[in-house]
């Protein structure tokens, strides 16, 4: 089987932190109650509430990240044989957001391709990013994971009025962007891909998340019938954490790992509070988790390459980690196990 290694990962957050004081001060959302139950303590917005207009798409962001991830693993654009995107937030339906970022680097007569998902569509353009590179067809691919909000924020007296169902995604998510080289050759600090899966799990289960899709310069509707995003968070509460384990589980016996021959554990991170919940479900040693949703906020696609470049500022040569994502919105499974050359 041909190796494959991650290289010059990167993560991009727009703008300066928002505070849940200042989530008060924009959406009327009590900070005590975000201190306790979603325990987040920032969160990045592409948004200027000055004027209430988005200062970015998710083209810029994507285009962002993607210039770090080539300037860290030192190659140009023009080495690249494929891009990939995921996300659950395209600016437009069409053209699609990656051949616009494609454009943005200066790229043309390459493949690109583009995955609609959750959180765990990251795993999976990591997953197909290293079949292609794998099979031999390809040499080198740029992969993406962005997702944004601002296209969701109306103006701040329709914020107001919105159901507790919608607000608590304020507190919950950011925007960003993330990306990584997926290389047949090792290229600086790099980690060898030696597992990668994703699943579907939600036959003839109801969805955990929804979100309505909204162009770049189209707003959310107002009426009471229309929403932008809404979360069953009972049902995340319940079945995330469990979910979390029987990929741990899966990932360790398809590896002969024990959790303690595991240096780090990249884990879901819905909100600091959920993240800690399943670090102490599962057992494992807060010094070996990779975290920073606190901070950064739930920004989908782009938070496991986020949580991945913090990694690369603290793993070693022999280092193995595992990274776990799940999806509620119709209940997905990845996971990915990385060993540091």
């Amino acid at each position: 089987m041909l190796p494959v290694y991650l290289c010059g990962v990167s993560g991009y957050l727009p703008g300066d932190p928002i505070e849940n004081s200042r989530l008060t001060e924009l959406f009327n959302i009590d900070a005590e109650w975000i201190d306790l139950y979603v325990g987040t303590e920032t969160r990045h917005l592409a948004y200027d509430f000055t004027r209430w207009q988005a200062t970015e798409t998710l083209a810029s962001l994507g285009t962002r990240a993607a210039e770090l991830a080539l300037k860290s693993a030192q190659i140009d654009s023009g080495q690249l044989d494929f891009v990939l995107l995921a996300t659950a937030t395209p600016d437009q339906l069409m053209p699609a957001t990656v051949n616009q970022i494609a454009d943005a680097l200066g790229l043309n007569g390459i493949a690109t391709f583009q995955i609609q998902c959750g959180c765990v569509g990251a795993l999976q353009a990591i997953h197909l990013g290293t079949l292609l590179v794998r099979s031999g067809a390809y040499k080198r691919g740029l992969i993406i994971g962005a997702d944004i909000c601002a296209k969701f924020i109306r103006s701040r007296e329709a914020c107001l009025s919105l159901s507790a169902s919608e607000l608590i995604n304020y507190a919950l998510f950011g925007d960003g962007a993330g990306a990584v080289i997926v290389s047949n050759t090792a290229l600086g600090n790099a980690c060898k891909v030696l597992d990668s899966r994703v699943r579907f799990e939600g036959l003839g289960r109801a969805p955990g998340q929804e979100v309505n899709w909204f162009g770049v310069h189209e707003p959310a509707a107002s009426d009471s019938t229309s929403f932008a995003l809404r979360e069953d968070y009972k049902a995340i509460q319940a079945h995330v954490p469990g979910m979390t384990g029987e990929m741990l589980d899966e990932m360790l016996s398809a590896l002969d790992w024990t959790a303690q021959e595991v240096d780090y554990f990249l884990l879901p991170q819905l909100s600091k509070n959920m993240s800690r919940h399943i670090r102490e479900q599962l057992r494992l040693p807060e010094q070996k988790a990779i975290q920073c949703v606190d901070t950064t906020g739930n920004n989908g696609n782009a938070l496991p390459f986020i949580q991945m470049a913090h990694l690369a500022r603290k793993i070693q040569p022999g280092n193995r980690a595992l990274v776990i994502a799940i999806e509620s919105s119709k209940w997905l499974k990845g996971g990915l196990a990385l060993e540091r050359c």
